[in-house]
């Protein structure tokens, strides 16, 4: 089990994105963070799709994160795969029974 910053071994899970990325940059530094906004068109009931964008910086071999600076019921990203120089891809699903058109949203992208 991994220690995070001012745990002991075996102790409580971080239980919030802040502390599970103080884990990460306290083994890989944080490289990069941006925020941009995004206008994604409507994506149908239950399926996924991939949303890229650029991340001047981003280089093949980083991970990345992605998250909605307000929550979009039903969507769910996954991590970000930086596909080329400066352009990273993320996964999204729309878990529910019916189509989800977000309104213009703005985005944190985390490069590790």
């Amino acid at each position: 089990m991994v220690a995070f910053p001012g745990q002991p071994p075996g102790g409580a899970r971080p239980k919030d994105l802040v502390n599970v990325m103080a884990a990460i940059s306290s083994v890989s530094p944080l490289h990069k963070k941006v925020t941009v906004t995004a206008d994604f068109a409507s994506l149908a009931a239950n399926t996924g799709d991939v949303r890229t964008f650029t991340v001047t910086g981003a280089r093949p071999g980083h991970f990345a994160l992605i998250y909605p600076l307000t929550d979009i019921d039903g969507l769910v990203f996954g991590p970000g795969k930086v596909t080329a120089r400066d352009t990273v891809s993320f996964p999204v699903n729309n878990c529910t029974g019916s189509a989800i058109d977000p309104a213009s949203q703005t985005y944190d992208i985390i490069i590790l």
